[in-house]
């Protein structure tokens, strides 16, 4: 048995991907409570939805309502009753610095929070964990060549919540692209209507769902192209609307130049649906070229790969059925719940023996 502290930013999904690995997280540590009657100390940055979580074993007295000195007090007494502290980005490590019996913690690594060379707080929230976890090989490979070394870094890959997943795919005259993310630069969404504005078949239409900062710049794009019958934005969509689009979706696409994995991929994959990422980040690293999706190299100079691949897989419906039952199986068998459990329940017995 352990004691636990656990400090996330949120669990409100739709506050992005770090709020759907802090579930992830908390699904593995109340699984797991169960079995050997961890005692664990809940603390969250934003505790919109703390209400649901019911379980004996988790403690939550104070509610943080976004104050980041109730946050780091909070912390504070969790860790004095704790063997060890989880902090899921660096960003809410920092408030360790204060800690004067210092616990050892763990602490995961995303992709930019690590990249970024001028922010010496966060790495120095890194240098100061007992371990800290990378969530593909590409993001560790590239938070070390930007710092050099790096102690206690182990990598583990991120899925889905779930094992299985109820998906059923909607007849439709037209061949659907999708893409979901944020709307930021370096995700791709420029050069994507680029390509797809030459693609030459008919009955072909891009659909982006996602809010953000490019919003204007990308409805200009379309407008400059005139594709407003062709390419549809839709904004942020709750679970039920989004399911809907999942299912007249063909591929999902999202050549983006600073994933650190990308939970977007995996979730198609699960529903036997393609991808096309970049060589540029770590999509390359989720999908396999050629079998699960296309990677397309975005400095090739010579050609436009991105072109080329949606050109190929939007024209080859028997290509398109083979590579979506790839993509499931390699989700089923290395993005599923039970295969992250697996993953990332050796690193933490590994990390609480070498603590004992």
């Amino acid at each position: 048995m352990k004691n636990i502290s656990l400090n996330f930013e949120s669990l409100n999904s739709s506050d992005g991907g770090i709020s759907r690995v802090a579930n992830l997280v908390l699904k593995f540590f109340e699984d797991r409570s169960k079995l050997n009657n961890d005692k664990t100390f809940l603390n969250i940055f934003r505790d919109d939805n703390i209400q649901n979580i019911s379980n004996s074993n988790f403690v939550r007295k104070k509610f943080n309502r976004k104050s980041k000195l109730s946050f780091t007090i909070n912390d504070f007494i969790n860790s004095k009753k704790s063997d060890y502290i989880l902090y899921d980005h660096l960003g809410l490590a920092r408030s360790n610095l204060l800690h004067i019996k210092k616990k050892p913690y763990i602490v995961f690594l995303y992709g930019i929070d690590i990249w970024d060379k001028s922010n010496k707080k966060r790495l120095k929230a890194q240098k100061n964990s007992a371990l800290s976890i990378a969530i593909s090989n590409f993001t560790k490979h590239k938070a070390l060549t930007t710092h050099g070394t790096l102690k206690n870094v182990k990598v583990c890959w991120l899925s889905t919540i779930y094992d299985e997943i109820k998906f059923v795919k909607k007849k439709k005259k037209n061949f659907n692209f999708l893409f979901l993310s944020r709307l930021e630069k370096n995700k791709g969404h420029q050069i994507t209507i680029d390509a797809f504005n030459k693609i030459k078949k008919k009955n072909i239409k891009l659909i982006i769902v996602g809010k953000g900062p490019e919003y204007k710049n990308i409805k200009k794009k379309i407008a400059s192209l005139n594709l407003q019958k062709k390419v549809k934005m839709y904004g942020f969509l709750e679970e039920k609307k989004l399911n809907n689009l999942w299912s007249k979706t063909d591929v999902l696409i999202m050549p983006s130049k600073v994933e650190g994995f990308g939970l977007v991929y995996i979730e198609a994959m699960s529903r036997g649906i393609p991808i096309i990422t970049s060589k540029q980040d770590a999509g390359h690293e989720i999908n396999v070229h050629g079998k699960t999706g296309y990677s397309a190299d975005l400095n090739n100079k010579k050609k436009d790969e991105l072109l080329i691949y949606m050109d190929k897989i939007s024209n080859n419906n028997l290509k398109l059925k083979k590579m979506g039952k790839n993509a499931k199986n390699r989700w089923k068998n290395n993005f599923s719940y039970k295969e992250f459990k697996k993953r990332f329940e050796k690193i933490i017995n590994d990390f609480e023996k070498n603590i004992n």
